[in-house]
């Protein structure tokens, strides 16, 4: 109780905002729709009292520039009623982004985003084991008679689960990034355990943290140390229960990466958390070769057939054609079957496709290889210097933690996106923002006013 009490502050207006921030971000798993009206607020609010961005001015600017792309792009575009739409997955985003590091300005703020996503995952990784069971094939026949037990059966991707997700994949995608939280979420108590109080940061990204106040800073730490290693641990690890349970590989895959990175890390500091970690990883790769995942097999011949592989031809396709501002955003759906084969487009595999299954390849046919390099070097350049940061070590233990959980968080997500394009669902667009937003405000290097709202 004393964790959920330090997350949202009470006193003043500005703790008001970041409870605002914090509450839709906690919600959005559950309730998207209003998470995102939250979210829109937030980012209302401080656009109103900072009046400027909270980037540096290469940053800002390359936003601008990709927007001012994409939006020509939209102008030509093969349906602009659908391109226009689909600005909706971009320019809001930009928006809330570059707003951000005006709220996530301090590392307990972002260690209570982390402890707060990997506690509220914990139901929906309870109940997609439940609808696995429900949905496996063997299931008992009299059980089926039961109206909900077919309700859930009758839902598409069988075999999978995906609670109140679109998609297993995009559950599997969220779930990654909550676990990558968890992990460095992990060391950063671990690192408080063995201090009194969390070490200021380094003279290099000590402006980063500009109003950081020794009382406030300390009151989190505390909190945070009053919820149980044991329960931070479980509650992480319970998500490979639930990224099993989706049958996404590419979720499978990314996370037996995280615990071998992770095992690295505090090998020669906890060996019972590694023990747990590799523990965890054995269980989840042992029962996906013995059982499968989702009600697939682990066969590699099934991959080497995967359906990827022609929609990335056709995208190669379809980028040489409109190779400067694309086809328009959104418009991947409405043009590919044009580079398919009717045999090919017979198949249920090839029908209803909504992007290209790869970022990269469909930002550059929907938008064009301008936008989508802009885009990479934007990100990369920020995804670099968080990583620069890290490996200098020149962060005190707690904090170097929390950049961990982030970095770890990001790179899986950039990982599923090689194999999936994740940002149409907003509960994992909104998180991969603030990943990166956390990142971004670690790694700056010009102060960042934050000063209290009026």
């Amino acid at each position: 109780m004393r964790f959920w009490g330090q997350a949202l502050s009470l006193r003043t207006v500005w703790g008001s905002v970041w409870n605002l921030f914090w509450v839709s971000l906690m919600a959005m798993p559950y309730v998207s729709y209003l998470g995102l009206l939250g979210m829109v607020a937030v980012t209302a609010r401080l656009w109103w009292r900072f009046r400027r961005a909270g980037l540096d001015r290469m940053t800002g600017g390359g936003l601008l520039l990709l927007s001012g792309l994409l939006l020509l792009s939209t102008l030509f575009a093969y349906d602009r009623g659908e391109a226009l739409l689909q600005l909706a997955n971009f320019l809001p985003y930009f928006l809330f982004f570059a707003i951000l590091p005006y709220l996530l300005n301090r590392a307990e703020r972002l260690a209570q985003i982390a402890l707060g996503l990997v506690l509220i995952t914990i139901p929906i990784n309870l109940i997609s084991l439940v609808e696995y069971i429900i949905k496996i094939p063997r299931m008992p026949v009299w059980w089926r008679h039961f109206p909900l037990f077919r309700w859930i059966r009758a839902a598409p991707h069988k075999g999978r689960a995906m609670v109140m997700f679109e998609h297993p994949n995009a559950m599997g995608s969220f779930l990654v990034l909550v676990m990558a939280l968890g992990l460095g979420l992990i060391l950063y108590r671990l690192a408080l355990d063995r201090a009194v109080v969390p070490h200021s940061l380094p003279d290099s990204a000590e402006s980063v943290w500009s109003d950081r106040q020794p009382d406030a800073q300390n009151a989190a730490a505390t909190a945070l140390q009053s919820v149980p290693l044991r329960l931070i641990s479980g509650a992480t690890l319970l998500n490979l229960l639930g990224i099993f349970c989706t049958g996404s590989r590419n979720a499978l895959l990314l996370a037996v990466l995280q615990l071998l990175w992770f095992a690295l890390v505090v090998a020669r500091s906890s060996w019972k958390t590694v023990a747990a970690a590799l523990g965890g990883l054995g269980v989840m790769v042992g029962g996906a070769a013995v059982i499968g995942i989702g009600g697939r097999s682990l066969d590699l011949a099934t991959w080497a057939d995967d359906p990827r592989t022609k929609l990335w031809g056709a995208a190669v396709q379809m980028v040489g054609d409109h190779p400067w501002l694309g086809w328009g955003l959104g418009n991947y759906k409405l043009v590919y079957p044009q580079y398919l084969t009717p045999d090919l487009m017979a198949l249920s595999d090839f029908q209803d496709i909504s992007h290209a299954h790869n970022l990269w390849l469909n930002l550059a046919v929907e938008a064009g290889i301008p936008a989508m390099l802009l885009l990479t070097l934007l990100v990369g350049r920020i995804c670099a210097r968080g990583v620069r940061q890290l490996l200098a070590k020149s962060l005190k233990a707690p904090e170097h933690g929390i950049l961990f959980g982030y970095v770890l968080g990001f790179f899986s997500s950039v990982g599923f996106a090689l194999f999936d394009v994740p940002l149409y669902d907003s509960r994992v667009n909104v998180l991969n923002w603030v990943l990166l937003a956390g990142i971004f405000s670690f790694a700056a290097k010009k102060p960042v006013n934050s000063s209290p709202l009026p």
